[in-house]
């Protein structure tokens, strides 16, 4: 949704910022420059470890009407980082994400 859309409904949006995994300095920097952002703006890791399909499994029919997955954004390439608008906080990270995050 376009953030006029949102704030015309009164919802006022959110927004976070996924740094791929590994890009400690970019998570580290992001996280320090949080008030050149919008307020409300959290910056979280890409939860992903690896892609979750190991072998494609045959189906008799395929009802999807387009693919889910999508290529991500050139920024994603390009600066390690992506920026999603959304009108929900995100999870909470668990203990173990938040170590996995440091080292």
């Amino acid at each position: 949704m376009a953030q006029g859309v949102l704030v015309r409904f009164g919802v006022r949006p959110r927004y976070v910022v996924i740094v791929r995994r590994g890009e400690t300095r970019l998570f580290l920097e992001l996280q320090g420059s949080l008030d050149r952002w919008p307020e409300g703006t959290t910056v979280v890791w890409d939860r992903r470890q690896t892609d979750r399909r190991v072998a494609v499994q045959g189906v008799s029919i395929d009802r999807r009407r387009r693919q889910r997955r999508t290529e991500p954004d050139s920024m994603w390439y390009t600066h390690g980082f992506i920026v999603v608008e959304t009108t929900e906080p995100p999870e909470q990270p668990t203990q173990g994400d938040n170590q996995a995050s440091i080292a």
